[in-house]
């Protein structure tokens, strides 16, 4: 074996948007008119794209990432969720002037099952697992409908008050939370058992109770107050108001990680908050180059994309421990992107943009978080190489100038940690025998300078 097959080229690249190495757009889909709503349906491998200028859901092959059927839907459908017991896609139309409607769609043939008529103004939809019911928000009427999901029948109507915002399923509980509250007005939260599907308390949150995440890890409850510039956290065992945390201004989204962290967006003060689950402060935050108005977590890749609908950019952060604070990539998704959901077999992102008449495809990255570093007073960073007389490895000479490493980290393309130790301003690293693409990470504290090794 020579030592020329095994010859070490070396690149520092300072990661930044449109590299092919992090993520990248990988396709765009024409669909309907202002796409506004999507769903993952897991079992046929489809993404349900609900087209609110059009009345029509596109229906996206994931493989393929091609539209392989339109169905035909009510007027504005705007919400839409995925049934995986009985493999149906549900659409909430909000007809204008008139009371709405839900279109069910069997997920297996793209065909209409049926359309039941609802409240008024529709907005959100929850499917909750362990009864096989769907839950449907209507804003205006201030009310829940209850559709059996096996016999898409109509059980029901829950009656609450306010504004309805938005809606959310909690299994530990098996409960239905409905977040509700005007500009000036002060919100609630109301809890809907779903096993009688009555109004098990209603309490008060901040100013205009906006968006919710749940934590199956500590039972906690989430809400963003778009009103009162904070966000409320509750204990879901007994609705206890644990305490409210000061965001930016506008909070209109918050997601909960599988890691047991919390983000959660402030519109007009284009900020990220970011804080452990079972933790009552924000850990810090994150200025971002826009108004946030979704957050989605890939929890393969440990990446939260946040949507930004005005600057049309989805920006990726790092949400590992101790990198919360960074960007890795600001992409351009197209016009008006805001809902998002995650197809986690590729690591792809569909984005729907309401203003292109698109879904963007991004691809993710599996492993590490390719982090640029936004910190002008670390110098350029020189790479060198130094043969060894084996056949196998060569040896990699890090030379740091403007800012001394303390530790060098070595990973995988599937995040696996290869290396790890102290670092000063020249490092050693003898690579395997076998080509691949590594990244490393040089840290001094709290700054740090991330590349890539490929070895060939």
């Amino acid at each position: 074996m020579s030592c020329r097959s095994y010859a070490l080229v070396v690149s520092l690249i300072l990661l930044c948007a449109g590299s092919a190495l992090g993520q990248h757009v990988e396709a765009t889909v024409e669909v309907g008119n202002a796409p506004s709503a999507l769903v993952y349906d897991s079992l046929d491998q489809k993404i349900f794209v609900a087209n609110k200028g059009s009345k029509t859901v596109s229906v996206i092959d994931a493989t393929s990432n091609e539209v392989i059927a339109t169905i035909p839907t009510g007027d504005q459908p705007s919400a839409v969720c995925w049934n995986s017991t009985s493999n149906k896609v549900y659409v909430a139309n909000d007809v204008l002037g008139s009371p709405g409607s839900v279109t069910i769609i069997d997920a297996a043939t793209d065909s209409v099952i049926i359309t039941l008529d609802v409240g008024q103004a529709p907005n959100g939809l929850a499917w909750s697992s362990n009864r096989n019911k769907v839950y449907c928000t209507n804003r205006d009427a201030s009310t829940v409908t209850v559709i059996d999901g096996q016999n898409d029948v109509v059980l029901g109507t829950v009656h609450l008050s306010q504004t309805l915002n938005n809606i959310l399923y909690n299994p530990v509980s098996d409960r239905i939370y409905v977040c509700s509250g005007a500009y000036g007005q002060p919100g609630k939260v109301h809890v809907i058992d779903c096993s009688d599907d009555q109004v098990l308390t209603s309490f008060n949150s901040g100013t205009n109770a906006w968006a919710m995440a749940y934590s199956p890890t500590s039972n906690w409850l989430y809400v963003a107050n778009a009103g009162s510039q904070n966000m409320s956290i509750f204990d879901c065992s007994n609705h206890q108001n644990l305490g409210m945390l000061r965001t930016g201004e506008e909070p209109k989204c918050v997601a909960w990680t599988s890691q047991n962290k919390v983000f959660c967006g402030s519109y007009w003060g284009q900020q990220i908050h970011y804080m452990h689950g079972d933790s009552l402060r924000f850990k810090g935050k994150t200025a971002i180059p826009g108004n946030p108005e979704n957050l989605l977590y890939n929890p393969e890749t440990q990446k939260l994309f946040v949507a930004l609908p005005l600057q049309s950019l989805v920006t990726v952060l790092d949400a590992r421990d101790q990198h919360e604070h960074q960007i890795i990539v600001n992409i351009d998704a197209g016009g008006g992107p805001k809902s998002m959901v995650l197809h986690p077999d590729q690591n792809r992102v569909y984005v729907a943009n309401s203003w292109d008449n698109i879904v963007t495809v991004i691809k993710d990255v599996v492993g590490i978080a390719e982090t640029p570093h936004n910190d002008e007073s670390v110098g350029p960073v020189s790479i060198h190489t130094w043969p060894t007389p084996t056949r196998t490895a060569r040896q990699v000479m890090f030379s740091a100038t403007g800012f001394n490493p303390k530790r060098l980290e070595i990973r995988n393309v599937s995040g696996r940690l290869v290396h790890a130790s102290s670092a000063s301003r020249k490092n050693i690293w003898t690579t395997p025998s076998s080509s691949g693409i590594y990244f490393y990470t040089l840290t001094d504290g709290d700054r740090e300078v991330t590349g890539k090794l490929v070895v060939e």
